[in-house]
């Protein structure tokens, strides 16, 4: 057979295997393979001749005629089922082999948001299971504004009773801490909090927490 069996987490994958006289590959066709974990199960067309049989091995000197590759990243079934490319302009790559790399270009407006920096690609890569893989994905990068300033709010949020906001960026996913006034807390369960959390996404902060009148609970900080 050549090439190697397949992970659990390849599926059913397509492998040559070779009838041969001696040392000469007369003859190649196709077979599938599928790891179930603990045993393996072959789909095997019939031999050709009937003094011919299959010989479970892997033949380390044959020569390949599949080449292990990922395909063109822009069409979806070569994508690992966890990636999102979303809005993207263009993909560029010089190699679909394992363990190359597609640039993915993200649209004007859009991009990755990786702590307090923003960029406007990220990269996919071709992994041993023959898909392209990344966990980042193209994202809306319009901010959601001073969270101070109640037009930025979500409509469903309610500060309550606050003394201070601090932010370091207003871009999608940042987050900003409402502290609450003296008196007032945030109710989660028995224990009273002094400070929630906004998060910035569509355009606007989100959060279910409000600083509310303090009743008797332990305080954590």
């Amino acid at each position: 057979m050549n090439g190697s069996l397949p992970d659990p987490q390849d599926g059913i994958v397509s492998r040559d295997t070779c009838l041969k006289y001696s040392t000469n590959c007369d003859t190649r066709f196709g077979i599938q393979v599928k790891n179930c974990g603990t045993f393996f199960v072959y789909k095997l067309p019939p031999t050709r001749e009937d003094h011919t049989a299959y010989c479970l091995g892997i033949d380390p000197n044959a020569l390949s005629t599949t080449a292990l590759e990922c395909g063109d990243p822009i069409i979806k079934n070569n994508l690992d089922s966890v990636v999102v490319l979303c809005e993207f302009r263009s993909i560029e790559y010089n190699s679909t082999g394992v363990d190359s790399h597609a640039t993915v270009n993200c649209l004007k407006g859009y991009g990755i948001v990786d702590g307090t920096a923003t960029y406007e690609s990220f990269l996919l890569t071709c992994t041993s299971g023959l898909k392209w893989n990344s966990t980042r994905t193209c994202k809306i990068l319009t901010d959601c504004g001073n969270p101070i300033d109640s037009k930025n709010l979500d409509g469903s949020v309610k500060l309550g009773h606050f003394h201070n906001i601090t932010f370091t960026t207003t871009s999608v996913d940042s987050h900003a801490t409402v502290y609450c006034s003296k008196g007032y807390v945030v109710q989660d369960g028995n224990i009273k909090l002094e400070s929630f959390q906004l998060t910035c996404k569509d355009h606007k902060w989100h959060s279910t927490r409000t600083c509310s009148p303090f009743e008797t609970a332990d305080i954590v900080g």
